[in-house]
């Protein structure tokens, strides 16, 4: 077990899945600065340094002071149809079988160091057209099209307007 700076464990004893590790790490901090509940109940951002954990989507955010960001979310959404994702989106499956999807990015200034993975998942000639939110750029270009089976692409986003493949 090593022990980080900030008192975290990166492997408690006797855990064995992130979430146990995670668990066990949320006892370790100051129960003045760390809540849980639901995603929609996340209170506004302002107090630096603060962390929710959002029980419904296994997602841990940050307080920057001015927003929160994800540290750490394990979603798994699959889509059929048209999609925004959000920052509790980690991974967004794409089944294209009846018709072409495009599913938009959260606005990058809104997500800043989110990592969403697209993938598409099924074996029909539609596409799955990540497309960006608003001007926002992917990698300076407004779409990535993923368009064979397990096609699938990672994108950070910059907290700007901007996302880059990772």
């Amino acid at each position: 077990m090593a022990v980080l700076t900030h008192g975290l464990e990166t492997t408690p004893t006797g855990a064995t899945t992130w979430r146990e590790i995670l668990n066990d790490n949320m006892t370790a901090l100051d129960p003045n600065r760390v809540f849980t509940g639901l995603l929609s109940a996340i209170p506004s951002a302002g107090t630096t340094g603060r962390f929710y954990f959002a029980t419904d989507v296994d997602g841990l955010f940050w307080d920057t002071g001015t927003k929160w960001i994800p540290v750490a979310n394990s979603r798994v959404r699959t889509i059929t149809g048209a999609d925004t994702a959000t920052y509790a989106d980690r991974f967004v499956l794409g089944n294209a079988t009846g018709g072409a999807l495009a599913p938009v990015l959260p606005a990058a200034s809104a997500a800043a160091g989110q990592l969403l993975t697209y993938q598409k998942i099924d074996a029909s000639g539609n596409a799955v057209t990540v497309t960006r939110a608003g001007s926002d750029t992917i990698d300076g270009a407004t779409t990535v099209a993923l368009a064979a089976q397990w096609d699938r692409v990672t994108l950070f986003s910059d907290g700007g307007s901007a996302w880059h493949r990772q």
